[in-house]
């Protein structure tokens, strides 16, 4: 008997989700010109401020895999409502932007379209983690003797953690070895994507301060 209970809150979660997703695609209809630009050519309308969040969404939209997630037969079923990191469903999605989004917009302010994309991957990622209660990970040391058995450890060991479809088509990390000309000591190093952006970061803020060109 308790099963049933389960398959009902299942139910009514699905009918929530694609209440949301419905009411969206509708109010972009009614909202789109008609024309013939091809896709990755064309965006939202920009209203005052929002073109920063138009330029990421446009990016977003015209990556094919992602694009394909989120398409009305798959998104629900990619979504973990249990996972406490997520940001718990329509309900709460409905709440946020109704009282908080267009007042934080309507500023007339410009934000960087990189940090709104930060955001917006991190949520969509945690909205889709397999990973409910992710857990501390422990690495182990990494020679660098073996870099492909290191690089699959390395991603066995991290998918315990955190593991997506997000993760899947925008994490990316490289694998360098070192060998010390003196002890001769290997050693392993991983590298993820986001290390490797957030170093951009640092330095482009360094140079700003500077005054220096890029």
């Amino acid at each position: 008997m308790a099963k049933e209970p389960t398959e009902k809150k299942e139910a009514e979660f699905q009918i929530n989700v694609m209440s949301v997703y419905e009411a969206c695609v509708e109010n972009l209809r009614k909202k789109s010109r008609k024309g013939q630009a091809q896709p990755g050519y064309t965006g939202l309308i920009n209203i005052a401020n929002t073109c920063f969040m138009n330029a990421t969404l446009q990016a977003l939209s015209s990556t094919g895999p992602l694009r394909a997630l989120f398409c009305r037969k798959n998104f629900t079923r990619i979504v973990n409502k249990d996972t406490r990191m997520g940001s718990e469903g329509p309900e709460a999605f409905r709440a946020v932007f109704a009282d908080h989004v267009n007042e934080f917009l309507a500023n007339g302010q410009q934000y960087d379209a990189a940090e709104f994309e930060n955001i917006l991957i991190d949520a969509l990622h945690e909205d889709t983690n397999v990973v409910s209660n992710p857990k501390p990970v422990v690495l182990p040391e990494f020679t660098g003797e073996n870099i492909r058995f290191d690089a699959a450890k390395y991603d066995s060991i991290s998918k315990k953690f955190a593991d997506s479809p997000i993760n899947q088509i925008f994490s990316l990390q490289t694998v360098s070895s070192k060998r010390c000309s003196s002890c001769k000591r290997n050693d392993g190093r991983h590298t993820t994507l986001e290390d490797c952006l957030e170093r951009r970061k640092i330095c482009e803020k360094m140079r700003d301060r500077l005054g220096l060109d890029s």
